[in-house]
């Protein structure tokens, strides 16, 4: 960041011990893969009430845990113009970056609510199914 003239503005840590610390310290969080599954940083970096700007992989992984526009932002991957224009957006109205993350912790609570239920349902069902009582 310093050699490209930014370092009073952007801090690129690479990798940190306490995710917690570095995360309080942010104002967006970004994630650029070309490929990711589910992304436990992003789910991170939602549950902590942060604006997201993901990118929108095959998997679909962002798309399972992001709503474009109510809990994040999703751009498609390798486009440059619209990480700029996402992160233009963010850093430009703290009004919707706040909005945006508070969406984004309250949606990931109640889906992961429901995927720790529908896990719950399937682990118990399975000595019932087992005794043939389901």
């Amino acid at each position: 960041a310093g050699q490209l003239g930014i370092g009073d503005r952007v801090f690129l840590p690479g990798m940190i011990r306490d995710v917690a610390a570095g995360i309080e310290k942010a104002s967006v969080f970004l994630l650029t893969s070309y490929s990711e599954g589910v992304s436990n940083a992003l789910i991170e970096a939602l549950a902590t009430g942060l604006g997201v700007i993901s990118t929108d992989v095959p998997s679909g992984g962002t798309v399972e845990l992001m709503k474009d526009g109510v809990n994040g932002l999703i751009i498609p991957a390798g486009d440059q113009h619209a990480l700029e224009q996402a992160m233009d957006k963010l850093l430009g109205d703290p009004a919707y970056l706040d909005k945006l993350g508070r969406e984004a912790a309250g949606r990931l609570c109640v889906l992961l609510a429901k995927k720790a239920d529908a896990v719950v349902r399937m682990v118990c069902g399975i000595p019932n199914i087992i005794k043939g009582e389901l």
